[in-house]
């Protein structure tokens, strides 16, 4: 039998000789090849082979490891994990991890890998300076891809003690915003219950390097304003959702 000395990793696809002295001919009759503690079974061309029981190669070449654990449809050219009949080119069943990105189509620009994808919960809270507020109902959830964060809550509010007119902020983002002046983040405000509080055309931004989303109003032709007297509120009720940047 014909042996490979140097690579100790590589098994030889033709196995020869009945008589270990003749190797110009293969030997399609030749069942086993030892090298160490691992042990590979052949069989004739055409029909199945195993390797240290968990590998198999069917007659048309098709590779299987552990069952569904690997798979390599060489009829379809095809690849499987987790799957015994991968349907496309590369077929996952279950969870799967690119550590550096993911491109698509022809791309080749490593700037434009998509490197990030989360979906989660946060806890948002009106904070303004000199207030204390008891924070009711809350719902918040996020979605980010990429460098860009899509957030939505909603939240009841009750005014406790404080007074003046001073800004607020809903704190709490699930990530800080980029630096860039030019990258203000938008969004909108949707005033439910007990919300005539907001006078004039409500609205809201994440400006740069922050966690938290301003509350503005006067956006309706009178000058900017995102300060409130927030003694008046009582209780109050809202839906917000933003998009932003992060670096």
């Amino acid at each position: 039998m014909a042996r490979e000395t140097t690579n100790q990793g590589y098994v030889d696809a033709q196995a020869y000789a009945s008589d270990p002295d003749n190797v110009s001919t293969p030997d399609q009759t030749y069942q086993e090849y030892e090298r160490g503690k691992t042990s590979y079974s052949l069989s004739q061309a055409g029909e199945a082979a195993t390797l240290a029981s968990a590998i198999s190669v069917d007659g048309s070449g098709n590779v299987s490891i552990d069952g569904t654990t690997f798979n390599v449809d060489v009829v379809n050219n095809r690849v499987g994990v987790g799957t015994a009949s991968p349907a496309v080119p590369l077929d996952v069943i279950g969870k799967m991890r690119a550590s550096t990105g993911i491109l698509f189509g022809t791309d080749t620009a490593e700037a434009n890998a998509l490197n990030d994808y989360e979906e989660g919960t946060w806890t948002p809270a009106l904070s303004a300076s000199g207030y204390t507020f008891t924070q009711g109902t809350r719902a918040a959830y996020y979605t980010k891809i990429g460098n860009s964060v899509f957030a939505k809550l909603y939240m009841s509010v009750t005014y406790d003690t404080g007074a003046g007119t001073v800004a607020g902020v809903i704190t709490g983002l699930p990530f800080a915003s980029t630096a860039s002046d030019a990258n203000y983040g938008g969004g909108s405000i949707f005033p439910d219950a007990g919300t005539n509080f907001f006078t004039n055309v409500p609205s809201v931004r994440v400006g740069p390097s922050s966690s938290s989303i301003e509350i503005g109003q006067g956006f309706s032709g009178a000058a900017n304003s995102f300060t409130f007297n927030w003694a008046t509120m009582g209780t109050i009720e809202f839906e917000v959702s933003v998009f932003y940047e992060v670096a």
